[in-house]
């Protein structure tokens, strides 16, 4: 005959429930140390009370003891979520204000002058401009007139692609886009080419590096961040001083296209600039770039 099965004495299920409560505690004991470190940090931009003690929940949902029949709901697993995020950004906050703050400031401060500077020296170019093509003032004028109108319409876009990618990664893309869009202006047959690559698609390249820079500096800086963005600020009427009479000059001796390649060179160096501007962030939440997804 076929053994009916045996069903679990009252022992073993005494163990499991003993090995279910000494989960609990364990995991009760690991929220009272986090809290307390929380705690000793004295920051004053931290987590409010109640997100603190959403963490022990959050410990016991992401430890979850397996073979339980209970499963998480959704609003459990937001609970979690949003309880991560608020961790993450107590951590962060301890890493603001310190010496490195201060290089990635002075960065920002060189990737405005170098956005400044070519932004408004269009004017400098202009007569070359008009005499290399032979087109009515009206004409070329809407080249300088394109990089300055793109690089403040391009605001919207930096600030989406700074929330999803850094501002390391921007300042490179914009650095590289301003680059190369001044090599094909410097070959440019007609002023067709020169008004989308010199106007447009230098404009845009100068705006994803300026708005990257500015927004590098209020990661790095909390209590001194106005300090900091003014000293990133000023770098463009510093660019507007030193760029003119430098393209003044380059033009006196190497002409219009060669001028566009050294200026293509100079923009350049923002990769310095990026190279500076390490990414404070520890860890990026999950929930975050979703949600950036799903709203854009």
């Amino acid at each position: 005959m076929a053994e009916p099965p045996r069903r679990p004495d009252k022992w073993e299920t005494l163990t499991k429930d003993e090995s279910r409560e000494n989960f609990l505690d364990s995991t009760q004991t690991l929220d009272n140390s986090l809290q307390l470190q929380q705690h000793a940090t004295g920051d004053d931009d931290v987590c409010s009370c109640d997100e603190r003690e959403q963490v022990g929940e959050t410990l016991q949902l992401q430890q979850h003891a397996p073979g339980d029949d209970d499963v998480c709901s959704c609003d459990e697993r937001e609970q979690v979520q949003d309880t991560q995020v608020c961790v993450e950004h107590h951590q962060v906050q301890t890493k603001k204000d310190v010496g490195w703050s201060w290089v990635v400031a002075l960065a920002a401060h060189m990737t405005c002058s170098l956005v400044g500077g070519l932004v408004y020296t269009g004017g400098v170019l202009l007569d070359e401009f008009q005499s290399e093509f032979d087109q009515p003032r009206s004409t070329v004028s809407l080249a300088p007139s394109c990089q300055i109108g793109l690089y403040q319409i391009g605001g919207p876009l930096a600030s989406l692609l700074t929330n999803r990618f850094g501002s390391r990664v921007v300042i490179v893309i914009g650095t590289l886009t301003s680059s190369l869009a001044l090599m094909i202006a410097s070959w440019s047959p007609n002023s067709t080419v020169l008004i989308l690559t010199y106007g447009v698609l230098c404009g845009l390249g100068l705006s994803l590096m300026y708005l990257a820079g500015i927004v590098a500096v209020s990661t790095y800086f909390h209590d001194k961040r106005a300090v900091a963005t003014g000293l990133a600020t000023c770098g463009s009427g510093v660019g507007m001083v030193l760029f003119a009479p430098l393209t003044d000059t380059l033009l006196d001796h190497y002409g219009m296209r060669w001028t566009l390649m050294v200026l293509a060179s100079l923009v350049l160096h923002g990769l310095v600039s990026a190279a500076l501007v390490r990414p404070v962030f520890t860890a990026i939440s999950q929930r975050q770039s979703s949600a950036f997804i799903r709203f854009y």
